[in-house]
């Protein structure tokens, strides 16, 4: 279960790579699968042998070792995946430039997926719909009551 919960984690870390930095080349899917793969082979090996030496009992230990994972595997991430412009991940974030909103919803554009605020304004307008047709039926209830 704690290496199904490992793998979870890293494959949410490597989506969001490539979700918040969406400038990426055309090679750079490949690339982020090849370091996930990489690195689960890691953590499982890393597992197996915190297990076999006993570490895996301790909680601390465990989240202790999910911690240097994910910002070990971040950091070669943001060193490794190729970019439009030349510039890597890395050293875009070490020069201040974070993601922005605007690269996020980009991201998530590319993976099909909607931006927040698109599907906050479509539940908006749908609740504005329902709102006005609920309106309609109480004054035609209301004119029918009153003849």
């Amino acid at each position: 279960m704690q290496i199904l919960w490992r793998v979870l984690l890293l494959a949410a870390l490597h989506f969001g790579a490539l979700v918040c930095f969406p400038d990426y080349t055309a090679f750079a899917p490949i690339t982020v699968f090849i370091i996930f793969l990489i690195s689960c082979a890691a953590m499982v090996a890393a597992t197996s042998l915190m297990s076999l030496t006993g570490l895996g009992r301790y909680f601390f230990m465990n989240r202790l070792f999910e911690i240097i994972m994910l910002v070990a595997v971040a950091a070669v991430l943001l060193i490794f995946t190729p970019q439009l412009n030349g510039t890597r991940p890395f050293d875009r974030v070490m020069a201040g430039n974070y993601p922005t909103k605007r690269d996020i919803d980009r991201g998530l554009a590319k993976f099909g997926l909607k931006s927040v605020n698109e599907v906050q304004s479509k539940i908006n307008s749908a609740a504005g719909k329902i709102g006005d047709g609920l309106n309609d039926a109480k004054s035609v209830i209301v004119k029918e009551a009153n003849q």
